[in-house]
């Protein structure tokens, strides 16, 4: 991902962005720069859950949150609708299984609690064992919805797009910002 001010985020396994209102800006040797105001949720795939794992991706998810975003406001027939407020992107992580017995025990919840509030991820799943859901009712606290059992991924593609929903739209992108760094760009070396 990139913002309008030049910085990007570290490498992302799963993107899911809008393409209809914020389509990815540059495409070079199969790497893709989407625009951070596009960026829905950005998932880490990994052989195992683990704490290092779940650090790993909570890390992953904080370059992205990082970035900063702009919100325009938007034309429509009826006049100009105002910028819609920032949403907080979706972060998880998708496994093989887990490397905790039982797999979604204190061992991950200690794990998950112990992440700064921009590393927190929101889901995951464990393909062998099961989904979860996370919640973060205080800071150093994690609760955890569990789905053990068959049908893993079908219950954390169900929670992903039920998280998905509720951002509704992706806020539209201020390209005045954009333009503004490739003027301040252009400057820097004349």
């Amino acid at each position: 991902m990139i913002d309008s001010r030049g910085e990007c985020s570290e490498q992302i396994d799963i993107v899911i962005y809008d393409r209809q209102y914020s389509p990815f800006l540059y495409n070079q040797a199969n790497q893709r720069y989407v625009p951070a105001e596009s960026v829905y949720g950005v998932l880490e795939v990994k052989q195992d859950l683990s704490r290092e794992h779940v650090h790993y991706a909570g890390q992953k998810a904080a370059s992205v949150r990082r970035l900063y975003r702009t919100s325009a406001p938007v034309p429509y027939v009826e006049g100009i609708a105002a910028p819609r407020p920032l949403p907080r992107i979706v972060a998880g992580l998708v496994t093989y299984q887990s490397s905790w017995t039982p797999p979604f025990s204190d061992p991950l919840r200690d794990a998950l609690a112990g992440l700064a509030t921009e590393h927190q991820l929101d889901l995951g799943c464990a393909l062998l064992h099961g989904a979860f859901e996370v919640r973060y009712p205080a800071p150093g606290e994690a609760a955890l919805v569990v789905a053990e059992g068959r049908r893993s991924l079908v219950q954390f593609l169900m929670r992903l797009l039920k998280q998905l929903q509720a951002l509704a739209t992706a806020p539209a992108i201020d390209y005045e910002a954009y333009l503004a760094r490739f003027r301040q760009d252009g400057a820097a070396s004349s």
